[in-house]
């Protein structure tokens, strides 16, 4: 059981850092007003369903 959680907490982490640092570097792109980002929107097909996606 707790090799179980062992994997879950390292996917989890896997999945999460890069996450953060993307979101990160939105962040400081936006707050210096180098280049003014549009909102979009993308709807994908995928596995269980559809993927709704974007940045707002």
């Amino acid at each position: 059981m707790l090799a179980v959680g062992l994997v879950g907490g390292l996917a989890g982490l896997a999945i999460g850092v890069p996450l953060t640092v993307v979101g990160a570097r939105d962040h400081r792109r936006s707050r210096s007003g180098a280049r003014p980002e549009q909102p979009h929107l993308r709807i994908a097909p995928g596995f269980a369903g559809l993927t709704v996606s974007g940045r707002f």
